[in-house]
């Protein structure tokens, strides 16, 4: 018994050193969340594994299954923590680089890896919704100054055509009376003055 409580004492203790080691080396990574399961089902196979030296045989059978039922929890556990998020993230981005930027994404309060990259996404899905609104927004406004500059172009044009008409006019005008003109014989000065005198 006394053995037991050795054991049992030795194990309460790693388990906290353990905790601030693995805090210390991983910080605040996802890696501190993947390794300190392993840890505690190394600890827990250590302190099971000094009780089954210390166990009849028939009880120690019951060892084996029981560590082999904790260590698939323990990777059950990492499989949710790591693989389902990185799951997750890559078919996001897969929907946001084929054009979906409806895809659903949401921030995440989480500061390890997994949660920076699913706010990478989250920023990266904002942005672009972001920036195509804007490209909406500016070629709506191109569209209608076009639509303006065209309009002004056809006045433009219309008032040159009244122009080149009314200068066809003058042109026109001043043929007629230029042939007028050449029709017409000019009375010389000198001629007119003894034409009036005489008529007077």
């Amino acid at each position: 018994m006394n053995d037991l409580l050795k054991e049992v004492l030795t194990s309460i203790v790693v388990i906290p050193i353990a905790v601030v080691l693995l805090r210390y080396i991983f910080g605040r990574s996802i890696m501190f969340k993947i390794s300190l399961p392993i840890v505690l089902l190394m600890i827990f196979i250590a302190f099971i594994s000094s009780i089954e030296s210390m166990m009849s045989n028939t009880m120690a059978a019951f060892v084996t299954p029981l560590n082999v039922l904790l260590g698939t929890v323990v990777f059950w556990n990492i499989n949710r923590t790591l693989r389902k998020p990185l799951e997750k993230a890559i078919s996001q981005l897969g929907k946001i680089s084929e054009g979906d930027l409806d895809t659903e994404v949401e921030q995440t309060n989480s500061k390890d890896e997994l949660g920076q990259i699913n706010n990478a996404i989250f920023q990266l899905s904002s942005n672009l919704k972001r920036i195509i609104t804007q490209i909406d927004t500016n070629s709506t406004s191109l569209l209608s100054a076009s639509q303006q500059l065209t309009s002004s172009s056809e006045q433009l044009s219309q008032g040159a055509t009244e122009q080149a008409s009314s200068v066809e006019e003058v042109s026109s005008t001043m043929e007629e009376i230029s042939l007028i003109l050449t029709r017409t014989p000019l009375i010389p000065k000198k001629q007119s003055k003894s034409h009036l005198k005489q008529h007077v």
